[in-house]
């Protein structure tokens, strides 16, 4: 066996190792992962995980979440007001907000661009239905 051969059968070896690979993430891609959040497995928005951090309003628990100290959030929220108004009233009949906090919509939105979060995780924080 020469050079020339040894060559030739190792690229064959990448070769085909190459195609099983492709081959493996073909078939992991077509595979659907079924993992998904029902409405009434959520918390109520007032006793969610975002609500006892804004009650609470311990400054390094509330950096981490939407890098920002509670009193500087509170700043922002103020200026935030004048601009988002929650349409949905508990009177009305219909579709409830997908967040009925203005503090809530605020810290979700903060929360989306400081943190690499799914969707499903933001509902779990926040307790709503964001689709």
């Amino acid at each position: 066996m020469n050079f020339t051969s040894n060559i030739s059968l190792s690229d064959t070896r990448r070769t085909a190792r190459y195609k099983n690979l492709l081959l493996l993430h073909a078939i992991r891609s077509s595979i659907k992962e079924r993992n998904y959040l029902t409405v009434a497995s959520l918390q109520d928005p007032a006793n969610s995980a975002w609500q006892q951090l804004y009650d609470g309003g311990f400054p390094g628990s509330f950096m981490a979440a939407v890098s920002l100290l509670p009193s500087s959030f509170e700043l922002l929220l103020a200026e935030f007001l004048k601009f988002y108004k929650v349409k949905w009233r508990p009177v009305q009949r219909g579709r409830t907000p997908k967040l009925s906090y203005l503090h809530a919509v605020l810290g979700c939105v903060l929360h989306f661009y400081s943190a690499v979060v799914e969707m499903k995780t933001l509902c779990e924080i926040f307790g709503g239905v964001f689709i």
